[in-house]
């Protein structure tokens, strides 16, 4: 199994290298969204705004794995 930052990380910072695959892969396997949130604090930025894109796009499809994240999510955006 492939680390989700592994996939979005690297290549054109202007391009949303591996967001569409790792959005495949957590919509098939919803456990992993957690791992998606954790790389929305990565040290790359790249890595953090591919990651909030994906999370948009997961969101879309399947909103019930974001509440468990709310007060995660709360507290990184206040930081």
């Amino acid at each position: 199994m492939i680390a989700l930052e592994t996939l979005l990380h690297g290549g054109d910072p202007r391009v949303l290298h591996g967001v569409a695959n790792v959005v495949d892969i957590v919509l098939h396997a919803p456990a992993r969204f957690d791992e998606l949130v954790a790389c929305l604090s990565h040290d790359d930025a790249v890595v953090r705004m591919r990651a909030a894109d994906a999370a948009e796009k997961v969101t879309r499809a399947r909103p019930e794995v974001l509440a468990s994240h709310r007060a995660a999510l709360v507290a990184l955006a206040a930081a």
